[in-house]
């Protein structure tokens, strides 16, 4: 069943927390992108579908905050 931008509403707490705080500063760092989305934890494809969902919503993955 391939995983749609539906799977990630799905997602915990800590992640939507997160979520919420990038939606506000319009960026997310790849840090805080690992910590609540864990390669070892998530294949390839649903990585790319979470980034995909946070561009869709205006949010940026960054290195370091600006």
């Amino acid at each position: 069943m391939p995983v749609s931008h539906a799977w990630c509403d799905g997602l915990g707490p800590e992640f939507h927390t997160a979520v919420t705080g990038a939606e506000r500063r319009g960026q997310m760092t790849y840090s805080e992108f690992n910590a609540v989305i864990p390669s070892e934890e998530y294949t390839s494809a649903q990585i790319e579908i979470v980034s995909g969902w946070l561009s869709d919503r205006g949010i940026h993955m960054v290195e370091n905050e600006a």
